[in-house]
Protein backbone atom coordinates (compact mmCIF):
# COMPACT_ATOMS: atom_id res chain seq x y z
CA UNK A 1 0.00 0.00 0.00
CA UNK A 2 1.13 3.47 -1.03
CA UNK A 3 1.22 6.09 1.86
CA UNK A 4 -0.45 9.08 1.80
CA UNK A 5 1.39 11.68 -0.22
CA UNK A 6 1.51 14.60 -1.38
CA UNK A 7 2.60 13.65 -5.30
CA UNK A 8 5.72 12.71 -4.55
CA UNK A 9 7.91 12.39 -7.83
CA UNK A 10 9.12 8.92 -9.35
CA UNK A 11 12.57 8.63 -7.84
CA UNK A 12 11.01 8.77 -4.53
CA UNK A 13 8.06 6.97 -4.74
CA UNK A 14 10.36 3.91 -5.88
CA UNK A 15 12.14 3.91 -2.28
CA UNK A 16 9.49 4.05 -0.58
CA UNK A 17 7.39 0.74 0.49
CA UNK A 18 4.38 1.02 3.31
CA UNK A 19 2.25 -2.04 4.29
CA UNK A 20 0.58 -0.48 6.87
CA UNK A 21 -2.42 2.03 7.11
CA UNK A 22 -2.67 5.75 7.81
CA UNK A 23 0.78 6.36 7.64
CA UNK A 24 1.57 10.08 6.31
CA UNK A 25 4.66 10.95 4.03
CA UNK A 26 5.45 14.25 2.97
CA UNK A 27 8.90 14.09 1.20
CA UNK A 28 9.88 17.86 -0.29
CA UNK A 29 9.95 17.43 -4.40
CA UNK A 30 13.72 18.42 -4.39
CA UNK A 31 15.02 15.64 -1.77
CA UNK A 32 17.84 13.67 -3.71
CA UNK A 33 18.41 9.76 -2.97
CA UNK A 34 21.80 8.28 -3.90
CA UNK A 35 22.76 4.64 -3.61
CA UNK A 36 20.20 1.82 -2.14
CA UNK A 37 18.45 4.32 -0.23
CA UNK A 38 15.02 2.84 1.48
CA UNK A 39 12.04 4.17 3.12
CA UNK A 40 10.16 1.09 5.13
CA UNK A 41 6.78 1.82 6.78
CA UNK A 42 4.73 -0.87 8.51
CA UNK A 43 1.97 -0.61 10.87
CA UNK A 44 -0.36 2.25 11.39
CA UNK A 45 -0.49 6.17 12.51
CA UNK A 46 3.48 6.68 11.22
CA UNK A 47 4.46 10.36 10.12
CA UNK A 48 7.61 11.30 7.71
CA UNK A 49 9.05 14.61 7.24
CA UNK A 50 11.84 15.32 4.89
CA UNK A 51 12.81 18.89 3.93
CA UNK A 52 14.27 20.55 0.92
CA UNK A 53 17.21 20.06 -0.32
CA UNK A 54 18.16 16.98 1.99
CA UNK A 55 19.89 14.09 0.18
CA UNK A 56 19.42 10.24 1.47
CA UNK A 57 22.41 8.38 0.73
CA UNK A 58 22.08 5.16 0.71
CA UNK A 59 20.17 5.21 3.96
CA UNK A 60 17.60 3.20 5.14
CA UNK A 61 14.54 5.02 7.32
CA UNK A 62 12.16 2.02 9.11
CA UNK A 63 9.01 3.12 10.99
CA UNK A 64 7.80 -0.23 12.54
CA UNK A 65 4.56 -0.87 15.02
CA UNK A 66 2.55 2.22 15.54
CA UNK A 67 2.42 6.33 16.15
CA UNK A 68 5.97 6.73 15.58
CA UNK A 69 7.87 9.56 13.77
CA UNK A 70 11.15 10.71 11.63
CA UNK A 71 11.56 14.33 10.95
CA UNK A 72 14.35 15.70 9.04
CA UNK A 73 15.32 19.37 8.24
CA UNK A 74 16.20 21.20 5.09
CA UNK A 75 19.77 20.43 3.38
CA UNK A 76 20.54 17.43 5.91
CA UNK A 77 22.55 14.45 4.11
CA UNK A 78 21.56 11.13 5.52
CA UNK A 79 23.40 8.50 5.75
CA UNK A 80 23.22 5.11 7.80
CA UNK A 81 20.27 3.64 9.61
CA UNK A 82 17.27 5.82 11.21
CA UNK A 83 15.00 2.87 12.67
CA UNK A 84 11.80 3.19 14.86
CA UNK A 85 11.16 -0.01 16.04
CA UNK A 86 9.05 0.11 18.99
CA UNK A 87 5.47 2.19 19.53
CA UNK A 88 5.42 6.04 20.44
CA UNK A 89 9.72 6.70 18.88
CA UNK A 90 10.49 9.80 17.30
CA UNK A 91 13.54 10.75 15.97
CA UNK A 92 14.26 14.84 14.52
CA UNK A 93 17.11 16.33 13.15
CA UNK A 94 17.65 19.61 12.54
CA UNK A 95 18.31 21.14 9.26
CA UNK A 96 22.05 21.20 7.54
CA UNK A 97 22.76 18.17 9.92
CA UNK A 98 25.32 15.38 8.13
CA UNK A 99 25.41 11.64 8.90
CA UNK A 100 27.87 9.58 7.29
CA UNK A 101 26.78 6.17 8.81
CA UNK A 102 25.73 6.29 12.14
CA UNK A 103 22.57 3.92 13.61
CA UNK A 104 20.34 5.15 15.97
CA UNK A 105 17.33 3.31 17.13
CA UNK A 106 14.61 3.26 19.60
CA UNK A 107 13.69 -0.19 20.99
CA UNK A 108 11.57 1.31 23.32
CA UNK A 109 9.28 4.19 23.42
CA UNK A 110 11.28 7.29 23.12
CA UNK A 111 12.71 10.47 21.36
CA UNK A 112 16.04 11.01 19.91
CA UNK A 113 17.16 14.82 18.96
CA UNK A 114 19.98 15.92 16.97
CA UNK A 115 19.72 19.80 16.56
CA UNK A 116 20.81 21.39 13.36
CA UNK A 117 24.43 21.75 11.74
CA UNK A 118 25.58 18.85 13.65
CA UNK A 119 27.85 16.23 11.74
CA UNK A 120 28.02 13.25 12.73
CA UNK A 121 31.25 10.41 11.45
CA UNK A 122 30.73 6.80 10.65
CA UNK A 123 30.34 3.71 12.95
CA UNK A 124 28.38 5.93 15.42
CA UNK A 125 25.47 4.37 17.51
CA UNK A 126 22.73 5.65 19.85
CA UNK A 127 19.60 4.07 21.18
CA UNK A 128 17.13 5.12 24.03
CA UNK A 129 17.04 1.14 25.32
CA UNK A 130 19.06 -1.40 26.55
CA UNK A 131 17.54 -3.61 24.36
CA UNK A 132 17.28 -6.09 27.66
CA UNK A 133 15.77 -5.75 30.78
CA UNK A 134 17.86 -5.65 34.34
CA UNK A 135 15.74 -6.50 37.09
CA UNK A 136 15.83 -6.64 40.80
CA UNK A 137 16.89 -10.30 41.79
CA UNK A 138 14.68 -9.55 45.12
CA UNK A 139 11.48 -7.80 43.32
CA UNK A 140 11.95 -9.06 40.24
CA UNK A 141 11.08 -4.81 39.13
CA UNK A 142 12.61 -3.79 35.92
CA UNK A 143 15.32 -1.37 36.96
CA UNK A 144 16.44 -0.21 33.64
CA UNK A 145 13.98 2.03 31.96
CA UNK A 146 14.21 4.14 28.45
CA UNK A 147 16.03 7.51 28.50
CA UNK A 148 15.78 9.71 25.59
CA UNK A 149 19.05 11.16 23.87
CA UNK A 150 19.11 14.95 22.86
CA UNK A 151 22.34 16.80 21.19
CA UNK A 152 21.69 20.11 20.50
CA UNK A 153 22.93 22.37 17.70
CA UNK A 154 26.26 22.52 15.86
CA UNK A 155 27.63 19.07 17.62
CA UNK A 156 30.53 16.96 15.45
CA UNK A 157 30.64 13.38 17.03
CA UNK A 158 33.48 12.01 15.81
CA UNK A 159 34.14 8.18 14.01
CA UNK A 160 32.74 5.01 16.44
CA UNK A 161 31.49 7.29 19.29
CA UNK A 162 28.76 5.03 21.24
CA UNK A 163 25.61 7.58 22.78
CA UNK A 164 23.70 5.95 25.37
CA UNK A 165 20.35 6.51 26.46
CA UNK A 166 19.60 9.73 28.76
CA UNK A 167 22.81 11.36 27.18
CA UNK A 168 22.68 15.04 26.86
CA UNK A 169 25.13 16.79 24.47
CA UNK A 170 25.48 20.83 24.44
CA UNK A 171 25.67 22.96 21.64
CA UNK A 172 29.04 23.44 19.67
CA UNK A 173 30.77 20.18 21.52
CA UNK A 174 33.35 18.04 19.58
CA UNK A 175 33.43 14.17 20.57
CA UNK A 176 36.31 12.26 20.32
CA UNK A 177 36.51 8.74 18.62
CA UNK A 178 34.98 6.25 20.16
CA UNK A 179 33.69 8.17 23.25
CA UNK A 180 31.01 6.40 25.26
CA UNK A 181 29.02 9.33 26.09
CA UNK A 182 26.52 8.19 29.48
CA UNK A 183 25.45 11.63 31.12
CA UNK A 184 25.77 15.68 30.25
CA UNK A 185 27.96 17.32 28.24
CA UNK A 186 28.17 20.93 28.52
CA UNK A 187 27.89 23.43 25.66
CA UNK A 188 31.07 24.39 24.25
CA UNK A 189 32.95 21.17 25.78
CA UNK A 190 35.91 18.38 23.62
CA UNK A 191 34.93 15.11 25.51
CA UNK A 192 36.93 11.98 24.92
CA UNK A 193 37.02 8.62 26.56
CA UNK A 194 34.90 5.76 27.90
CA UNK A 195 33.21 7.16 29.93
CA UNK A 196 33.19 10.24 27.80
CA UNK A 197 35.20 12.85 30.18
CA UNK A 198 35.39 16.62 29.28
CA UNK A 199 39.11 17.48 28.17
CA UNK A 200 38.62 21.45 27.60
CA UNK A 201 35.93 23.60 27.98
CA UNK A 202 35.25 27.19 25.80
CA UNK A 203 35.70 25.04 22.31
CA UNK A 204 33.54 25.57 19.00
CA UNK A 205 34.76 23.91 15.67
CA UNK A 206 34.40 24.77 12.09
CA UNK A 207 33.74 21.86 8.57
CA UNK A 208 36.67 23.75 7.23
CA UNK A 209 40.27 22.41 7.56
CA UNK A 210 41.07 26.66 8.49
CA UNK A 211 44.83 27.92 8.14
CA UNK A 212 46.79 26.75 11.53
CA UNK A 213 47.32 29.93 12.69
CA UNK A 214 51.02 29.43 14.93
CA UNK A 215 50.59 32.74 16.55
CA UNK A 216 46.63 32.02 17.77
CA UNK A 217 47.52 28.80 19.29
CA UNK A 218 48.06 27.91 22.82
CA UNK A 219 50.96 28.57 24.21
CA UNK A 220 53.16 25.75 24.78
CA UNK A 221 53.44 24.58 28.60
CA UNK A 222 56.58 25.83 30.36
CA UNK A 223 59.33 23.66 29.95
CA UNK A 224 60.93 23.19 33.48
CA UNK A 225 64.37 24.68 33.50
CA UNK A 226 67.19 21.57 33.38
CA UNK A 227 69.12 21.56 36.21
CA UNK A 228 73.00 22.47 35.88
CA UNK A 229 76.01 20.32 37.15
CA UNK A 230 76.85 21.79 40.79
CA UNK A 231 79.58 23.86 40.70
CA UNK A 232 80.66 23.18 44.08
CA UNK A 233 84.60 22.04 44.07
CA UNK A 234 84.20 19.97 47.12
CA UNK A 235 83.80 16.01 46.18
CA UNK A 236 80.53 14.40 46.44
CA UNK A 237 80.52 11.73 49.23
CA UNK A 238 80.63 8.81 46.59
CA UNK A 239 83.41 10.12 45.04
CA UNK A 240 84.95 10.71 48.29
CA UNK A 241 84.27 6.98 48.85
CA UNK A 242 85.98 5.97 46.03
CA UNK A 243 89.38 8.02 46.28
CA UNK A 244 89.52 6.32 49.52
CA UNK A 245 89.60 2.75 48.16
CA UNK A 246 93.50 0.89 47.88
CA UNK A 247 94.23 0.53 44.62
CA UNK A 248 91.82 3.13 42.85
CA UNK A 249 92.59 5.73 39.97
Amino acid sequence: MRPRTKALPPHLQAVISDTGTGNLVEIHPSVEVTGKAAIRLSGNGHHLVIGPGTKLAGCLIELRNQDSSVQIGAGCVIGGQLRCRAPDTHIAIGDKTTIMAAVITLHEAGRITLGADCMLSGNITMDVSDMHSILDAATGTRINPPQDIHIADHVWIAQGVQVMKGATIGADCVIGARALVTGDIPPGSLAIGAPARVQRSGVTWDRARLPWDEGASDPAPATPARSEPSQDPRPSPLARMFRARPGSG
